[in-house]
């Protein structure tokens, strides 16, 4: 099955993309900035007051950070399980699932500038994607290449077989 490895390879560099991108959203990556009269972060664990001359601190909780884990640990299975293309691809389909929801949610919350420190502080503040966001969204494109190939792996390897 050299012919498997050879091909596998573009795969595993668009799942490697998205792996780097969730660990800068999940190493320090900022994800959304709340501006008012004093300077918000949504991060992956969390809003935490980030305003200048202030002492940065944990404003709420927010566990992001779980769910970035699971993209990541379900997508480094993705890359070992590169001898078996059927379930790479469902883990693949699965992937785009559960990240598409959470881009999907995280838009939502941004756009409808659901307020996470004080309710009666949402006309003060203006919301504003912060580099984070869009490593987010850069990883789900290279995940979407990486079915892709998969299935054209996949379907030459069919091919293949019914030449035998």
């Amino acid at each position: 099955t050299k012919l498997n490895d050879m091909i596998q390879r573009i795969q595993t560099l668009y799942l490697l993309i998205s792996i780097i991108c969730l660990s800068v959203v999940q190493f320090g990556g900022d994800i959304f900035y709340l501006i008012g009269e004093k300077m918000h972060v949504l991060n992956a664990y969390g809003i935490v007051n980030k305003t200048p001359g202030a002492e940065v601190k944990m404003i709420k909780n927010i566990p992001l950070f779980m769910l970035i884990i699971l993209l990541i640990v379900l997508l480094v299975v993705t890359i070992f399980s590169y001898k078996k293309l059927k379930s790479q691809l469902k883990l693949v389909k699965l992937l785009l699932l559960v990240y598409g929801v959470f881009i999907v949610s995280l838009v939502v919350v941004f756009l409808i500038n659901y307020n996470l420190i004080d309710n009666s502080l949402v006309a003060d503040f203006k919301y504003q994607f912060a580099p984070g966001m869009y490593f987010i969204i850069l990883g789900f494109p290279a995940l979407f290449l990486a079915q892709k190939g998969i299935k054209k792996d996949l379907h030459l390897l069919d091919s293949l077989n019914r030449l035998r």
